[in-house]
């Protein structure tokens, strides 16, 4: 028997132990992938493929996580043993998927949710990793959003600079800046894989702020890793920078540049990084991301939010939405 058929008879037997009124979701699913098994071996790779696009559509009915990861990982690997140019047409369509939200969004300012969702839903069928979150902040998911400011922050502390941070009705907001920049870390921490999001209010004039994260704690917040929105006369940026305390300086990662009208600068921007191994994700909503390799073996650590003392705009700015999800 091929690895192949092996690895479908366990999914096979990972979807037995699932409850019958869920079973249904994975059943759709695991028959794509049954069907697309054996026009492979009979050589019809084109209608392969395609049954298993069609079981990755199926796939955002699985309620299950553990059984979603399963069966993504399959349809990804036979997908590619049947479609060379899977990853080329991947890349295409995350592309495309790119563009949608930002339409998508610009219709939400207005509150014409129903103009946005169509926009939206295309843009999850060619990249549900893309589009997904925005899909879910317009009101289509019915798993509301948990706001954990509070938690996370409610007896948080400075890790650098002075002021008092307030934190109010899930709003977490900083001081007048002066000359030195400042910040506000957690006491708990975070472990293992994590996406952590956050939307950030500030200004269109030139302006830099930050999430922080994997801040060590014991070291009273020498070490972390600084996730900045920064907005200059005519551009903006998003930054992924390392703070190393032990060698006293602070090293960019990278640099993702960004287009943003000031319309957009002056509105909540969701700020989100996922951290899992080695590899540090972070991106702007739904819009722009990137991703890197990490500078230290462990990600694990404090959450923050950081604003440079050289930022020209004094103002306080706020935070808030913040989340915290395992994956």
């Amino acid at each position: 028997m091929s690895r192949g058929s092996l690895r479908l008879l366990g999914l096979a037997g990972l979807l037995l132990a699932v409850a019958p009124a869920v079973l249904a979701q994975e059943d759709a699913v695991l028959k794509s992938l049954t069907e697309a098994k054996k026009l492979q071996g009979e050589g019809r790779t084109e209608d392969a493929a395609i049954a298993l696009r069609t079981g990755r559509v199926q796939l955002r009915s699985v309620a299950d996580a553990a059984v979603q990861r399963s069966l993504q990982k399959s349809i990804d690997t036979l997908l590619a043993e049947v479609d060379t140019l899977a990853v080329e047409a991947g890349k295409a369509e995350e592309v495309a998927a790119r563009a949608l939200p930002k339409a998508a969004q610009n219709y939400l300012r207005r509150k014409w949710t129903r103009a946005a969702l169509p926009l939206l839903e295309l843009a999850a069928e060619l990249s549900d990793k893309i589009a997904g979150k925005a899909l879910q902040q317009a009101g289509v998911s019915d798993q509301p959003a948990t706001n954990a400011v509070a938690t996370w922050f409610g007896d948080g502390m400075s890790f650098c600079g002075g002021g008092y941070w307030t934190v109010d009705k899930g709003t977490l907001k900083s001081p007048q800046l002066k000359s030195d920049s400042i910040g506000f870390r957690s006491k708990k921490t975070t472990s293992g894989p994590v996406r952590i999001e956050m939307e950030a209010l500030a200004t269109a004039q030139p302006c830099k702020l930050a999430l922080v994260f994997a801040l060590d704690a014991s070291t009273d917040g020498d070490d972390y890793y600084i996730l900045e929105l920064r907005h200059e006369r005519g551009f903006s940026q998003l930054r992924l920078l390392h703070n190393d305390g032990t060698a006293n300086r602070l090293d960019e990662i990278l640099t993702q540049p960004l287009t943003m009208s000031r319309a957009e600068r002056t509105t909540w921007t969701t700020l989100w990084a996922e951290l899992r191994g080695d590899r540090i994700r972070i991106g702007i909503g739904d819009i722009e991301s990137a991703e890197s390799k990490a500078v230290t073996k462990d990600l694990d650590g404090c959450i923050g939010v950081f604003v440079s003392g050289d930022s020209s705009f004094k103002a306080p700015v706020q935070f808030r939405n913040l989340r915290v999800d395992g994956l």
